[in-house]
């Protein structure tokens, strides 16, 4: 007997938030990334768009992401960081404006903050079975924001060493560094090879698989901090 039970379905609602835009969501937003520097004010706006047909409230989360990066990882709530309004209804593919603020300053080392812009309605459902019985699930889909905020006095120091066939990297700086995914060529254009990206967050470290073809060969690759763009360049 196949039997849909809505009082389930409530109760096996699953809140995803996904930083990045997906199709099914009932909700997307202008941006993904807010890097507030020491030089600029410490306001923005973030555009929130209701893709479904019906009204939807939005409700946004902030939270501080501790030891980005690190095995100690960890999220707390925290009001260093706004976003106003926090609570909002949206009527069907109305866009409405958001403002976040950073409320402090940032003296030694590099923060970073998530907005999570969570609608009240399932974005889509699915089936599942369960003690014989058919029962549906409502699947909803947050969008998110991350923020970094710069140090007063930014201190890079991102370093690496490449060894058997791998580059291991090492934030040793207060400010990420973001290795940017692009194509690496060589001179005459003859050996293309897509480079992965990356970001390493202060006292955080990653290992790299040198692509097959770059194995034994010289190579660079563009890195990103604090705004300005740089390059690495690997040995063989």
């Amino acid at each position: 007997m196949r039997i849909i039970n809505p009082i389930a379905a409530t109760l096996f609602s699953i809140s995803l938030t996904l930083i990045a835009s997906i199709s099914s969501a009932n909700i997307s937003l202008d941006k993904i990334v807010i890097h507030f520097d020491n030089a600029s004010a410490p306001v923005n706006n973030v555009a929130v768009t209701n893709n479904s047909d019906a009204v939807i409230k939005v409700e946004a989360k902030v939270i501080e992401t501790l030891n980005p990066g690190q095995t100690t990882e960890s999220e707390i709530k925290t009001r260093e960081l706004s976003v106003a309004p926090k609570i909002f209804e949206l009527q069907p593919h109305e866009t409405r404006i958001t403002r976040v603020i950073l409320r402090r300053k940032i003296n030694d080392q590099e923060k970073m903050y998530r907005i999570r812009f969570i609608p009240d309605t399932p974005s889509t459902s699915t089936e599942q079975q369960s003690g014989g019985m058919s029962v549906k699930i409502g699947i909803v889909v947050g969008m998110g924001v991350l923020i970094l905020a710069s140090p007063e006095n930014p201190k890079p120091n991102l370093n690496f060493v490449r060894k058997d066939g791998k580059i291991t990297f090492s934030n040793d700086g207060n400010i990420t560094a973001q290795l940017q995914r692009e194509p690496f060529c060589n001179q005459d254009k003859s050996l293309c090879v897509p480079l992965i990206g990356k970001r390493i967050y202060p006292h955080a470290s990653w290992t790299m698989e040198v692509p097959i073809e770059l194995k034994g060969k010289a190579f660079s690759q563009t890195v990103l901090i604090n705004n300005a763009f740089s390059t690495l360049n690997f040995p063989p």
